[in-house]
């Protein structure tokens, strides 16, 4: 392996370009990583096109092959059925945190959608395909590739299935839901970081509920069922994601008068709302992500200033508002005091009651604070 020298203690999971001094390699290409002082920091992908030039991958020298994919694969299996006893949905690998940069795998059942955001793994696609068959004999292994990091390194948008077939009709059970699964919808399949909030935050939703941004209906959903909510509005601009919802409320039951499915900007729609005279005693607003970069945190915490205090103005005496950002770039204390403006500006006082994050199948490094991007906050007037 090529040896690269960089700038710093080494220990963050990335090393950006400004910080590397030397480094005679292809793109892609996985190298060891030594500091100013000749001292061994680890191995890492290398892509001089990209603003993170490095991504470790290991503390050891290794090469990044298919026995190393396949490796880290199993140990990540290993972590999550400890955390999901007797579950096959979850996130299997998840980029850095499970030493895969720029690899995301969800499973479901027997079946898996993976995503690719980094060169280094782009030019080992093949391995990873490969690792995932030998160690899961799977239905099918389909790739959704499409996100910004994916261009930010240099890489075109994929998708593509690479392994068995995808059925049709295809459902889980999760958190006590019944859920079609259909990669081509958007993100890749479910919003499985969100698995444990949907319950969370059901716990506190009674009488009419909107669920803004509801993709395909999980926090809804888990709300109808608990027996508190009498009604839900649902608010998604796609078409399939609405056509999925219709048919995750029949999988589980619900009945059609106790769900207002509306194809709708949640960004705008609280002003038709207010406009037909209608309150609602809860409201979940789960955005996609605003700020992408760090640029865009200022518009993105402007954004969700205007929806607290749009949707804040459509709560009854009582309300429960929970409010979510899937940003690494924006903080917690950021996103509270935006939402704390929203109400001041709805005449509303609510008090924070649970703070929430994303589902353990996410985990956080303590060196990677970039990982943990989900932050909620579930709030109540009082």
């Amino acid at each position: 392996m090529r040896k690269c020298k960089v700038r710093g203690p080494g220990w963050h999971p990335w090393v950006y370009s400004g910080k590397v001094v030397e480094c005679d390699a292809r793109p892609g290409e996985a190298v060891e990583v030594y500091n100013m002082s000749g001292r061994f920091l680890g191995s890492a992908l290398w892509n001089p096109r990209s603003g993170i030039a490095l991504r470790f991958y290991s503390r050891q020298a290794r090469p990044f092959d298919y026995e190393f994919i396949k490796e880290r694969l199993f140990f990540a299996a290993a972590l999550r059925s400890r955390l999901y006893p007797g579950s096959s949905v979850y996130r299997l690998a998840y980029a850095e945190s499970d030493w895969l940069p720029g690899l995301v795998v969800d499973r479901y059942g027997d079946g898996f959608v993976f995503q690719v955001n980094s060169l280094g793994v782009e030019l080992r696609v093949e391995e990873v395909v490969q690792a995932l068959v030998d160690l899961f004999e799977p239905a099918f292994v389909y790739e959704v590739s499409d996100t910004n990091s994916r261009r930010r390194e240099g890489l075109e948008p994929r998708r593509k299935l690479w392994h068995g077939s995808l059925p049709e009709g295809f459902w889980v059970e999760l958190e006590g839901l019944k859920l079609r699964v259909d990669p081509e919808a958007g993100k890749t399949g479910l919003y499985l970081d969100q698995r444990l909030n949907w319950g969370r935050v059901a716990k506190y939703l009674r009488g009419t509920v909107v669920d803004a941004f509801s993709f395909t209906g999980a926090f809804g959903l888990k709300a109808l069922l608990g027996g508190q909510v009498s009604r839900v509005y649902f608010l998604e601009q796609s078409p399939r994601a609405l056509e999925l919802l219709g048919e995750n409320l029949s999988l589980n039951g619900v009945k059609p008068k106790r769900a207002v499915l509306a194809q709708a900007d949640a960004f705008e729609a609280h002003e038709d709302l207010a406009q037909a005279y209608l309150k609602f005693d809860g409201v979940v607003l789960d955005p996609p992500n605003l700020a992408p970069t760090r640029e865009r945190v200022p518009k993105a915490l402007r954004a969700f200033e205007r929806l607290v205090e749009g949707y804040g103005r459509l709560l009854k005496e009582g309300g429960v508002m929970a409010v979510f950002s899937c940003s690494n770039h924006i903080k917690g204390d950021d996103l509270l005091l935006a939402v704390s403006k929203g109400l001041a500006k709805a005449g509303r006082r609510m008090l924070v009651v649970e703070e929430l994050a994303q589902a353990p199948c996410h985990p956080v490094p303590p060196e990677f604070p970039e990982a943990k991007y989900l932050k909620g906050f579930v709030l109540v007037e009082g």
